[in-house]
């Protein structure tokens, strides 16, 4: 299953920044969307994400992330590892487990779409789950009924 059919339930409106936001306004920007991450945005192409284990680790360090002067840039992550939505569910989630990773941004040509996180990717493998046992009741119980006859 490609990520396609994921992205087409997931929601668009997948809350952004600038880099030069500071670190207020995106913490406020990210608790307002119930969000656990922001795509840092420059013309449209994605320079960074900043998560809320981006906060936590700036403050672990002692900075003031708190610090009006401070901005998104200044703490984000900018070495990312992205996909594009034709990128199978199995790989997106591989890619994230092995980059210790929850937040998965997408793009297709350059431009940034939208970031899928670990739990959706594991809702929809849930679902699939979910749908496979229920298929195997209904096979189990078409031969009880099958070896009744």
């Amino acid at each position: 299953m490609q990520l396609n059919r994921i992205l087409a339930q997931h929601s668009s409106c997948f809350t952004s920044l600038s880099a030069d936001t500071t670190l207020d306004q995106a913490l406020i920007a990210l608790t307002r969307h119930g969000k656990t991450a922001v795509a840092v945005l420059d013309g449209g192409a994605i320079k960074g994400i900043l998560t809320r284990t981006d906060v936590v680790k700036a403050l672990a360090r002692g900075e003031q992330a708190l610090n009006a002067e401070k901005t998104v840039a200044q703490i984000m992550t900018q070495e990312l590892v992205i996909s594009d939505p034709q990128a199978t569910f199995d790989h997106a989630l591989d890619c994230m487990v092995q980059s210790n990773i929850e937040h998965l941004p997408i793009i297709e040509e350059g431009r940034f779409l939208t970031v899928i996180h670990e739990r959706d990717l594991l809702r929809e493998r849930i679902n699939a789950l979910e749908a496979d046992i229920k298929q195997l009741h209904e096979y189990i119980d078409n031969l009880h009924n099958a070896t009744q006859d």
